[in-house]
């Protein structure tokens, strides 16, 4: 995945990929994602890394099935660095790691572990919050 990342994305400058380590957590509601975000936001060793609106694809303006459209996959993505003494010993802090906070049931879409349509579960997993 990171040498197709960095030919696509980066004309096959490796140098440039900083996301090589990800995790991807699902919760079962909203609340449960948001506490989350909020526990991630106050770590004092960790540190966020700016990226677009792109990457919180809860966003209502977020359509990539064109406007007024809000159907598909939902995920937040976020960046981060860990400031610790720790990391900062073994060189680490400067490395940028991706965490994926979904929904369980985007992620049993995914996973093909669902097989009602994607905008009726997509409804129904909003409507939950």
């Amino acid at each position: 995945r990171a040498f197709q990342k960095a030919w696509r994305s980066y004309g096959g400058d490796y140098r440039r990929l900083c996301d090589v380590v990800r995790v991807s957590i699902a919760f079962e509601s909203v609340d449960e994602l948001t506490a989350c975000l909020e526990r991630i936001v106050a770590d004092e060793e960790l540190e966020l890394v700016p990226q677009g609106m792109e990457k919180c694809r809860f966003d209502p303006e977020y359509a990539p099935n064109g406007p007024g459209k809000f159907v598909g996959y939902r995920d937040l993505q976020l960046g981060a660095r860990f400031r610790s003494d720790a990391t900062r010993a073994q060189g680490l802090d400067q490395h940028v790691i991706e965490m994926q906070l979904h929904l369980r049931v985007f992620e049993d879409i995914k996973k093909g572990r669902v097989t009602v349509g994607l905008p009726v579960v997509a409804r129904m997993a909003l409507l939950r919050t």
